[in-house]
């Protein structure tokens, strides 16, 4: 049991946060394309993304575990970059593609 689920339902759960993750995350995309700043779908799509990571911890996704720690910290840089720039400052496309691109 995790947090009071089965391993099944803990992996549902896991699986249906990482499916919002990756729409929200093509809707910003999309969004960087068209050059619109859409900052309540780059909230969803980081929170997703970050609870995909800490429920693939509890999971117990082993092999995964490596890339979670450093995907949490790419995502603690893009938080705080989101958060600092009001959510929509020029300029934070770009700042967030390129540390992506080390991983690519």
């Amino acid at each position: 049991m995790i947090l009071g689920m089965s391993i099944a339902t803990s992996t549902l759960v896991h699986v249906v946060i990482s499916l919002i993750g990756i729409v929200s995350g093509l809707i910003v995309l999309f969004g960087m394309f068209g050059s619109r700043r859409l900052p309540g779908w780059t909230a969803l799509f980081l929170l997703t993304t970050i609870l995909t990571s800490v429920t693939g911890f509890m999971v117990g996704l082993t092999p995964a575990r490596i890339f979670g720690i450093i995907s949490l910290l790419v995502l603690a840089r893009h938080c705080s970059l989101f958060m600092a720039s009001g959510s929509a400052a020029r300029g934070v496309g770009s700042t967030w593609v390129a540390p992506c691109s080390r991983f690519i």
